[in-house]
């Protein structure tokens, strides 16, 4: 390393002059630290309400009808049907796959009907807040 020009080869010149080059830099680097810091603050006060509420909707612990589902996100009952059919997470008669129930996104339940005088037990299928949450995100990709 050469002698900086104009400069003493002392040590505390030396000092003097490597912070002073030194700082323009370092001064830049920080203010753009404090900005990102700034900025990342106010996109969390934004998103943590939202994160706490989705938080909450997923730990419910009860079911809704495909029919409120639907409604929910904007499409029909038959269309949500049809897509979760064509997917292969609904059989033939609209009762999920073993496998989406496991995943806990759907609950079977027995509903009684009367029909001709008599009543007789149908499978009613019913999502879970988990199970909103992946429809919502299936839904998504479908229309991207």
């Amino acid at each position: 390393m050469g002698k900086p020009r104009g400069v003493a080869v002392y040590p505390k010149t030396r000092r003097i002059y490597d912070r002073q080059r030194i700082r323009p830099h370092f001064l830049t680097e920080l203010k753009k630290e404090r900005e990102e810091k700034q900025l990342l603050a106010e996109q969390n006060a934004v998103l943590l309400p939202k994160a706490e509420l989705h938080d909450l909707f997923l730990s419910a612990d009860n079911c809704q009808s495909m029919n409120i589902v639907a409604k929910s996100l904007g499409i029909g009952r038959n269309i949500l049907f049809k897509v979760l059919r064509d997917r292969k997470i609904l059989m033939y008669n609209n009762t999920p796959y073993q496998e989406y129930i496991d995943r806990g996104y759907f609950k079977v339940v027995e509903k009684p009907i009367i029909m001709g005088g008599e009543a007789i037990n149908k499978p009613q299928t019913l999502v879970t807040s988990k199970g909103v949450d992946y429809i919502a995100k299936l839904l998504k990709e479908k229309a991207s």
